[in-house]
């Protein structure tokens, strides 16, 4: 009889257990979950860096994970509860697969990772140091935005090279609308690396991610531009074209311009332009006043090309003498051989002839003796007033003497012959 009341007790205790178990699995079954995007934490980052290499993206990388528990339990998990990590050490340049270990709190294990392996592009780190521009947006019409104080001007760019290369630009951006005429204006201004799209590039650090900025916003005006000329053109060439601005946008406060109406510039030497050119204009600007944007390059272009020569030699028989005074003779030094250099434009050489040339010398109001003279050249035909005529030698040797008496009535120039216009000048020209 005791036995079996102890069997009794033995078999209600089990099925209180048997019991026990069913309600349990039906009320907090066991199950799966998957807990998605849980970021993946880069280990080593410092060996890349050390070996000069750099991850070619932004370096975020997620998993999903799958995990399995009681329903209580897995109703507890959050995501920040999983860790995922990859280590970045021994990784080389190109694709590298990085295996990804995930850790979960210990009353749920891990059945599954997706994916288990991540893909990270690695390529050599560079730093490049880029210039920082100031985009203005909303600028109202007539007026300017005038930076005052920038606390940089340019910022070290660094990342993978494939990235950096991608940066067609560093900026920052200004509303204009926020500023008032002629009052400064002080402001903290973001910085972004952007592509040729005007899209930030991920991945790429900037070493100062904001800079400090003073503007004002001014007036602008177009007023008159006088650009003086100095010196002579180079006689070798021929200037086919010039192009000189004749006016120039101006800025500054309003008090400042509304008298304006002409900048003068500093004078440009034309006589230093033997080629081609573009010739950078420098305006002598008021206390005040500043150049537009619209005016921030001011060139003179010039476009020149060699002039065409035709040299003709004319020995001492050749070269007339004229102004021989009455009584007198006068003669040219026989071994001299005058060469003369005649330079123009294209469309004045086209129809020159030789035969156009003519040269004589000037007796008057020499006595007897050898005199160094210079010789006089003139051109027959219309040719125009800027055509260069050069002589070597510059000067020849002329010998005057008293005239026989038997050949008084032959000797040349009995009378002062009276030369064409400009010849009483060495290198005179006749039209």
């Amino acid at each position: 009889m005791q036995r079996s009341r102890i069997a009794d007790k033995i078999v209600s205790v089990l099925l209180a257990i048997l019991i026990w178990a069913y309600v349990i699995s039906g009320t907090n079954p066991v199950g799966t979950t998957t807990v998605r995007f849980i970021p993946v934490q880069l280990l080593n980052e410092s060996a890349l860096q050390s070996a000069g290499l750099a991850i070619a993206g932004t370096g975020d990388y997620t998993v999903d994970v799958v995990i399995a528990g009681t329903r209580s339990e897995l109703a507890g998990i959050k995501s920040g509860d999983i860790i995922a990590r990859a280590d970045l050490s021994d990784l080389h340049v190109g694709q590298n697969y990085i295996t990804v270990e995930v850790e979960a709190p210990q009353n749920v294990t891990v059945n599954e990772v997706r994916t288990q392996s991540i893909q990270v592009y690695v390529d050599t780190a560079v730093a490049e140091e880029r210039s920082v521009a100031l985009d203005v947006v909303n600028v109202p019409d007539g007026f300017e935005i005038s930076t005052l104080f920038r606390g940089a001007q340019s910022v070290f760019l660094t990342g993978a090279k494939s990235l950096v290369d991608t940066v067609d630009k560093v900026r920052m951006t200004m509303d204009a609308s926020q500023l008032k005429q002629d009052e400064v204006f002080s402001t903290t201004l973001d910085v972004e690396a952007v592509g040729a799209d005007g899209s930030v590039v991920p991945g790429v650090s900037i070493s100062q991610e904001k800079i400090d900025v003073q503007a004002v916003l001014y007036a602008v005006k177009q007023v008159a531009l006088n650009v003086p000329l100095e010196g002579d053109y180079d006689p070798d060439v021929e200037v086919v074209s010039s192009i000189v601005p004749t006016s120039i946008v101006i800025k500054g406060p309003a008090e400042n311009i509304e008298d304006i109406w002409t900048i003068d510039s500093y004078p440009i030497d034309v006589s230093a332009i033997s080629e081609s050119c573009s010739i950078e204009i420098q305006p002598r600007l008021p206390y005040g006043v500043g150049t537009a944007d619209a005016s921030a390059e001011l060139y003179a272009r010039y476009e020149v090309r060699p002039r065409e020569r035709q040299e003709s030699e004319f020995p001492a028989d050749k070269i007339e003498i004229v102004g021989v005074e009455d009584g007198m003779t006068a003669s040219l030094d026989p071994d001299q051989t005058l060469t003369v250099l005649v330079r123009g434009t294209s469309a004045q050489m086209q129809f020159f002839d030789e035969s156009d040339v003519s040269v004589w010398v000037s007796a008057a109001q020499l006595g007897p003796g050898t005199h160094e003279v210079d010789p006089i050249v003139s051109i027959d035909g219309i040719y125009g007033e800027d055509m260069v005529i050069t002589c070597s030698p510059e000067t020849l040797k002329l010998t005057i003497e008293a005239a026989p008496q038997d050949d008084e009535e032959n000797a040349s120039g009995g009378a002062l012959r009276q030369p064409d216009d400009g010849a009483g000048q060495p290198g005179a020209q006749q039209p």
